[in-house]
């Protein structure tokens, strides 16, 4: 009769949980950008998100064509109204580098963070990336959760950090730096004349 007690409890104290976490609200926007290079001089895109995925992929064009899935998770319409002030997606353009920066509360001002968590804030602020890019082109790409980030047909010099989630990287020339804490990593490199064997 103890243990029915404790179980009949537990049920009750999970049923009234339930509409609590059915309060959360949540908004979704679509930011689309075509972003360009003016220089001369070999090209860099530099993507620093902390929530969200990141999906490049190498084309036969100049510019950097962007689309940015946001969503925001609230517990009230009015921690939604203070994520949009509080987290900003910046983009800044300079002649050879782009850059898309992801700022918010937690950031430090050596671009680390301290995070406290959903509870603290109210809110959590998601975005995804995806972008074609110049096929050569350097990459700055990092995240932290809630998101893998891929690679595809481009050709530059690589530095590439996650969290927790994995990495994947395909039919890419050029050096590459690599990490992440809890995810697997797939690397496929292109292969050059320098790396072939002989006929």
């Amino acid at each position: 009769m103890k243990t029915t007690h404790v179980v009949r409890r537990a049920v009750f104290l999970l049923l009234v949980a339930v509409p609590l976490w059915s309060q959360e609200k949540t908004e979704k926007e679509e930011i689309r950008r075509t972003l360009t290079f003016t220089g001369t001089e070999a090209k860099r895109v530099v993507v620093d998100n902390l929530d969200g995925a990141i999906d490049v992929v190498g084309y036969d064009g100049t510019e950097v064509q962007l689309v940015v899935l946001k969503e925001i998770c609230a517990e009230s319409d009015e921690k939604i109204r203070e994520a949009k002030q509080d987290v900003v997606l910046e983009m800044k353009e300079e002649p050879n580098k782009i850059i898309l920066y992801v700022d918010a509360p937690w950031r430090r001002g050596d671009g680390s963070y301290h995070y406290r968590g959903y509870h603290y804030y109210g809110y959590n602020v998601k975005h995804d990336f995806e972008l074609r890019v110049p096929r050569k082109v350097s990459l700055y790409l990092r995240t932290v959760n809630e998101g893998e980030i891929t690679v595809k047909d481009v050709e530059g010099e690589f530095e590439v950090k996650n969290v927790n989630a994995g990495i994947s990287m395909d039919n890419i020339i050029g050096p590459a730096k690599i990490s992440t804490v809890n995810g697997p990593v797939k690397v496929f490199f292109r292969p050059t004349a320098a790396t072939m064997p002989p006929a």
